[in-house]
């Protein structure tokens, strides 16, 4: 290959890299987490694995909105669900940069939990489950 195709190719490939890139950090591993009040002494039941996150669009590295808002993206989580709150959750940030615009995503993982209904049986007024 000529030197001076070789100096053009390198040209376009630093060029492309410098107006695209993507990262993705790890932000926090928590045991519990919920933005809500929860009364962790009645009961719950597990609803499986959940997912939720919450994104912020940028224009020229500017955000268009509050950025690491973790508390935004465990709420989403928890309303999306209908769910109290969340047990092993990891949450991660991903930045994804193309020419002027971008995507700031912060995602949320873990075990949902539910609060269990009480149910009575109305003749005596005992709880039936």
């Amino acid at each position: 290959m000529p030197k001076c195709i070789e100096n053009h190719v390198k040209f376009k490939i630093l060029l492309i890299s410098l107006l695209f890139y993507s990262c993705t950090n790890n932000l926090a591993v928590l045991s519990l987490v919920s933005t809500q009040d929860v009364d962790l002494k009645s009961r719950h039941e597990n609803v499986g694995l959940v997912k939720g996150e919450h994104q912020i669009p940028y224009i020229w590295f500017f955000p268009l909105g509050e950025i690491n808002k973790i508390d935004k993206a465990i709420d989403n989580t928890l309303k999306k669900y209908n769910i109290d709150y969340l047990t092993d959750v990891n949450v991660d940030h991903t930045l994804v940069h193309f020419y002027f615009f971008g995507l700031s995503t912060i995602k949320v993982e873990g075990v949902g939990w539910k609060i269990i209904e009480v149910k009575y049986d109305p003749l005596t007024g005992e709880p039936i489950n």
